[in-house]
């Protein structure tokens, strides 16, 4: 079957990979494209509850939990700790999921297999389908060069997940630190300092900020740019005030 869309409609919709859609179930496309379309087109983190998706997705507790658990094995999304949201009834503390961008393992692998199936197929699914069919068994995944890539993506994961843990950590100081996850610019000051000066001075200097900066004439920071311009002036702040009770414990004096 042939579909022309000469609708011209380009507002107020959501990108999908291919990798997606030919390696799931309904539900489990469902339930991806609801946390897609949360979370934008790159990587994000998605705060929706478990009850707004079985009333999106007409589902009952179970099913949720299996298609979320497929999602998390085969590594589109995983679990980004816990969150509290205000309801009627009270503080509820909701699960969130880290969408993950998998926009290059999708390119990879139709270009992979471009020349062996046509793109009407959607080239060859993976090793564990779920309710799809092989759509060709003479291209072998188990390659060298795909457990290379696999080991990036790993990687590249690893790297996403550590850089939004210190942005969460600037939720002290920072109101609207949200804004910051999907900020390029903020983003890559963490990945600097933290390979200049280490993961745990880092963190411990971002969690004394409140009892620094809060103190006459300290350098206001409340974000990892600001953090990285400023942090001469934090020193130098809290060298002046050594002879004062100052309790917070401020990594980058030593």
């Amino acid at each position: 079957m042939k579909i022309k869309d000469n609708s011209n409609d380009k507002k107020y919709f959501t990108i999908i990979p291919n990798y997606v859609l030919n390696h799931s179930s309904a539900i489990d496309q469902s339930l991806y494209i609801q946390m897609k379309r949360l979370t934008g087109d790159g990587e994000g983190v998605c705060y929706a509850s478990e009850k707004y998706f079985r009333d999106k997705l007409k589902i009952g507790r179970n099913a949720l939990k299996n298609s979320i658990k497929y999602l998390i094995d085969h590594k589109w999304i995983e679990e980004y700790g816990e969150r509290d949201v205000e309801t009627k009834g009270g503080t509820q503390k909701v699960k969130t999921y880290l969408v993950k961008d998998i926009w290059k393992q999708n390119i990879e692998h139709y270009k992979g297999v471009s020349q062996i199936a046509p793109l009407t197929d959607k080239g060859v699914s993976e090793m564990t389908t779920r309710g799809v069919p092989n759509e060709s068994k003479g291209v072998s995944q188990m390659t060298t060069k795909k457990n290379v890539r696999e080991e990036e993506l790993k990687n590249v994961a690893k790297l996403v997940l550590r850089t939004n843990n210190f942005i969460e950590l600037f939720k002290a100081v920072n109101p609207s630190y949200e804004q910051l996850f999907k900020n390029k610019t903020q983003r890559g000051a963490i990945e600097r300092l933290v390979r200049k000066h280490g993961e745990e001075k880092l963190a411990n200097t971002i969690k004394a900020l409140p009892q620094i900066i809060n103190r006459p004439f300290a350098p206001r920071i409340t974000t990892p740019l600001e953090l990285e311009r400023d942090l001469g002036k934090l020193l130098a702040f809290y060298n002046q005030e050594k002879g004062k009770v100052v309790t917070s414990k401020f990594s980058f004096s030593k």
